[in-house]
């Protein structure tokens, strides 16, 4: 499969990889930053990674962005590298989430590892199980390939 490359390491590449956000989720996602920091809602550690991925994106209308790019709202499959369990998810805002039905919260750790990032790619993040190295397999769902910009 991919290189899945650890916090660290992906932090002295940064420079070589880069996201792509679409305009409309980077706004809406630095105000629920604010929001959560404000509110206490989130660990601090989630925001400031999440904020770090968000303002090396790359920034792009919603018209413009590739249908291979996860975007907010879109349902991906990923594999989990070592075991190759699979899981179908689909990334919300914190408010949205519910695991019962498969809706994984922005600020979750595997979320941090999803938004801006594109099929094929791979990263770690850290879960109550430990470190996992997750795949994104297929994007099944992305609202703006779909023209539906005001999700």
């Amino acid at each position: 499969m991919g290189l899945c490359l650890g916090f660290n390491q992906y932090l002295s590449l940064n420079k070589l990889i880069m996201i792509t956000v679409t305009m409309t989720d980077f706004q809406r996602l630095s105000s629920r930053i604010l929001e959560a920091r404000r509110k206490s809602i989130v660990p601090v550690s989630s925001l400031e990674r999440l904020g770090a991925e968000l303002k090396k994106a790359k920034k792009v209308a919603s018209s413009k962005v590739s249908p291979k790019v996860v975007t907010m709202n879109s349902t991906v499959k990923l594999i989990e590298e070592k075991s190759g369990n699979e899981w179908v998810i689909k990334l919300v805002y914190h408010e949205e989430a519910d695991m019962s039905n498969n809706k994984l919260s922005v600020f979750a750790p595997i979320g941090i590892g999803l938004i801006g990032y594109a099929k094929g790619d791979t990263f770690e993040c850290e879960v109550p199980g430990g470190k996992k190295c997750m795949q994104i397999a297929e994007i099944l769902y992305q609202p703006e390939s779909n023209k539906e910009y005001h999700l």
